[in-house]
């Protein structure tokens, strides 16, 4: 569910099944514009997803945001920069997914990604020396 969150100040996704009845009917509210379409996609998406990072991309955030499903949230950091916020069910599936932003980028962590990229660098390294 789609609601606005008072305490943060800004749209945010509930899961159902942690609402709790009020009773009388709770607190009034103020009617809002409706919430950004992407919202409920990229919920969902960091939800089922068990590793995520936030990497440092080199690229504008409009190129990076055109090659990623909207459920990725990518924050424009200056005109040549963004930050995206990956995700991915395993440690490698992660990694894979930064790696197909084909642009450099920075990633700080986790340690479990920065284990993937290194054992994809060493194949990646031996493929092409023809060791693979």
């Amino acid at each position: 569910m789609v609601g606005w969150d008072t305490a943060r100040d800004g749209w945010r996704t509930f899961r159902a099944d942690r609402i709790a009845l009020r009773v009388p009917e709770g607190p009034r509210f103020t009617p809002r514009a409706a919430p950004p379409a992407d919202l409920v996609p990229r919920g969902v998406d960091a939800a089922l997803a068990r590793h995520r990072a936030r990497v440092t991309v080199r690229a504008p955030a409009a190129e990076i945001t055109a090659r990623v499903p909207a459920s990725v949230l990518v924050e424009p950091l200056d005109a040549d920069t963004c930050a995206v916020h990956a995700s991915g069910d395993t440690p490698e599936r992660l990694a894979l997914n930064i790696l197909m932003l084909d642009a450099d980028f920075r990633a700080d962590g986790p340690p479990e990604l920065l284990d993937a990229l290194r054992a994809i660098a060493g194949r990646c390294r031996a493929a092409a020396a023809g060791r693979g």
